[in-house]
This record gives structure tokens, C-alpha cells and sequence, in this order.
């Protein structure tokens, strides 16, 4: 490649390098605990209307709520382990196609390890198995919920994703540049070009 040449408004993203390597370490960190913050309140939002609906098809909501601890944390590990094997709570690397049907296939594989690790503990009921079964329903559209949460206010701050660089030139690379600038969920960040410039005009839109 002939030239590098930054895009206006990129200096201080390129250079010194630095500054950009420790920057990219903290939000990818900010990212990754933000994501697994937000799995942990969907599963447990998930676990505890399940326990709700099933008190009140049994009536037995005097009783007590029939959620506990145990059941909350072993969902919790089911969901977390998966998803972070899955790249969910990576800003970057898949687009929200992608990453739906990765909350599918962890949903779809939660009671099993949750049920495992209750067992490890103590029997397990029947209303833990059906408890389980209704929270991995509501765990999809909780965790893409409270996922939305967390990249709307990521973005907000310029926190989400990651900063990349085009390699090209001419209508192809603007062309990219203003579909990533466009679809910002998909968490890659465009911050300059190295290529050719000649006979091409790079997009003005990057920061």
C-alpha cells in the first residue's frame, strides 16, 4: 500500500500509540462487564417471573415465591459461561442477526447445566424443572432487551465496540466507511484508511 492517510478527526485515536492501545483495553473491559451485567439482570428477571406465573397457576403464592438464591445463581453461571464462549459480551464481531441467534442457542441450553448445577446442591422438583424450562423462554427476549439498554447507552458515551481501519481505496472503502458509520450496533468503528488516495475521496463523515 502507497500511503496511510488518517481521516479528520482521527489524530487523536492514532496517535501516540499508546494512549489508543489502553484506551481500546478499558472499553473493551466497560463493554465486556456492561454485557454480562445486563445477562445477569435478564436471567434473574427471566427466573423470578417464571416463579411467579408457576406460584400463580398453583395458588400457592402465600407461601412464598418459590425463586431462591441457589436457583438464581445456577442460572446465572448457565447463562454466563455460554455466552461469553459465544462472543456475546464482546461489543464487536457479530451483527444483531448473529448475535440473536446466539441468545437463542443459550436459552435453548439453559435448564441443562442449571439443572446440573442444582443437583449438586440438592433434589431436584419438578417446579425447578418447569421454573427453568419458562425462564429460558424469557431469558431471549429479557437479554435482547436489556442488551439494547446497554449499547444505546454505550453509545451515548462513544464506549461501544471497537475502532478499525480500512484497508483500500476509492468507492469501496467509502462505501464501507458510511455502511459501518450507519449501523453504529455493530460495533465496529471506522477511524481512518490505508490505501491509495488517488482519484478517490475518502468519506468526511468519520469522526
Amino acid at each position: 500500500l502507497s500511503t496511510s492517510t488518517l481521516l479528520p478527526g482521527a489524530e487523536a485515536f492514532l496517535a501516540p500509540v499508546e494512549s489508543p492501545k489502553r484506551q481500546r483495553a478499558q472499553r473493551r473491559l466497560m463493554n465486556r462487564l456492561a454485557l454480562m451485567l445486563a445477562d445477569i439482570v435478564a436471567i434473574e428477571a427471566a427466573t423470578v417471573l417464571a416463579s411467579l406465573c408457576l406460584g400463580l397457576l398453583e395458588r400457592i403464592l402465600t407461601d412464598g415465591i418459590l425463586w431462591t438464591p441457589l436457583l438464581g445463581a445456577a442460572a446465572a453461571l448457565a447463562v454466563l459461561a455460554p455466552a461469553a464462549v459465544l462472543g456475546l459480551h464482546e461489543a464487536a464481531g457479530l451483527t444483531p442477526l448473529e448475535r440473536f441467534r446466539m441468545r437463542v442457542y443459550v436459552g435453548a441450553i439453559l435448564p441443562w447445566p442449571s439443572l446440573a448445577l442444582i443437583a449438586l446442591v440438592q433434589p431436584v422438583t419438578i417446579e425447578v424443572v418447569v421454573i427453568l424450562a419458562a425462564a429460558a423462554l424469557l431469558y431471549v427476549p429479557l437479554a435482547l432487551l436489556t442488551e439494547a439498554s446497554v449499547r444505546q447507552a454505550l453509545l451515548a458515551r462513544s464506549a461501544w465496540g471497537a475502532d478499525v481501519l480500512l484497508i483500500g481505496s476509492g468507492e469501496a472503502v467509502e462505501r464501507i466507511a458510511n455502511d459501518l458509520l450507519a449501523h453504529p450496533e455493530a460495533g465496529l468503528r471506522p477511524i481512518g484508511y490505508c490505501g491509495d488516495p488517488a482519484g478517490s475521496e475518502t468519506s468526511h463523515q468519520l469522526p
